[in-house]
Order: C-alpha cells, then structure tokens, then sequence
C-alpha cells in the first residue's frame, strides 16, 4: 500500500491508510451487535463505514480480498458515500477479525446503523429549518 501512495497520477499526495480501530473484539459481543445488526442468527449483515478509499481499485481490492476470507458470504462497497455492507456467517468468522483484515490492507471501518444515523440527520435538518423560519428578522427605523 505504501507504493500506491507515493505513485498517485499527477503528484497529488494522498493521506497514508488510516489507523484500524483499537478493542475491534467489542464489536463480537451480540448486545453491542444488536446496534448495528438487524438479525442476530448465524448470517448476519452489518454496515461498515470506511475511511481510505479513493478509487474503483480501492473498492475492488475490498470486495475481491474479503470474499476470500473464511465465513464471508457477500461484500458490497459503495465509492461514494464510503460504505461497506458485509453479510458473514457469525459461526465461521467475527466482525473483530473482519475489521482487522480491513485494517491490514489499509482500510480502517467502524459499524454504524444507518437507520439512526440517517434518522439523526433528518432532526438536525429539522432543527436548521425551525431556526430559519424563528429566527427575528432586523428592525428597519
């Protein structure tokens, strides 16, 4: 990965890979997966942010790479916003060692739900626009 980021087209230097999250083994722990996973049976699916990808390669080392690995059943990558979406088999393989395999190809990922994050924004927008339409306009003299 080190070359990639010395090698980018038109000199433009790129950040080196982000630093993996630290206690990954956490996210192993079905109470604190119940956050971010819908159905806790064997196959589970979960949505990853990513920080580290750039490009279409970045998108396909992740999704061709992690297939690979023991218990991953579908791998999807979405380049724009920087999501991941996994679908693993729990009994075969855990998220902990799903984000560390991320980390060590120079992606650092987090699990976020995005019904709340998506639920988050819509109030921190419906608060801006209270505010616009309360907010008092100048006095003329």
């Amino acid at each position: 990965m080190e070359g990639f980021y010395q090698r980018t087209p038109d000199g433009q230097l790129l950040a080196p890979p982000p630093e993996p999250p630290q206690e990954t083994q956490l996210y192993d722990i079905d109470e604190i997966q119940n956050e971010f996973v819908h159905d806790m049976g064997n196959i589970r699916d979960m949505h990853l942010m990513v920080e580290g990808i750039h490009c279409s390669a970045c998108v396909w080392l992740i999704e061709r790479s992690l297939a690979k690995e023991p218990g991953i059943i579908d791998v999807k990558v979405n380049l724009a916003n920087k999501r991941l979406v996994v679908r693993w088999d729990n009994n075969k393989n855990k998220i902990s060692n799903i984000i560390k395999y991320l980390g060590n190809i120079g992606y650092s990922a987090t699990p976020f739900n995005p019904e709340s994050a998506e639920s988050e924004i819509k109030k921190q927008n419906r608060a801006l626009l209270l505010r616009y339409y309360v907010w008092p306009l100048p006095h003329s003299a």
